[in-house]
């Protein structure tokens, strides 16, 4: 994944872009999902090796990284991807 800062003529915006292909995002997604999952089987693991049973906190933290899992897995987006470093003038 490569990424370029772009300021337009007036110098009034600044971003960066990204220039993913295809291969670098399916593997981003895939990446981020293995986070997801590893949070919540290493609370498993630590359960059923350890005894060490998790709280209502590792839980909800599981649940909320399952979320995420999701939300990168899921959600529908566009080729290009831009972040704004500076607030867009109003209009």
């Amino acid at each position: 994944m490569h990424f370029m800062i772009e300021t337009d003529p007036q110098k009034t915006r600044t971003r960066l872009v990204s220039s993913a292909s295809g291969k670098d995002q399916v593997f981003g997604r895939t990446y981020a999902a293995y986070g997801g999952f590893f949070i919540i089987l290493s609370l498993l693991w630590g359960w059923a090796l350890d005894g060490d049973r998790p709280d209502k906190w590792d839980v909800t933290g599981a649940a909320i990284a399952l979320a995420g899992v999701c939300v990168v897995m899921f959600m529908p987006r566009k080729e290009h991807v831009t972040v704004s470093l500076s607030p867009s003038p109003s209009v």
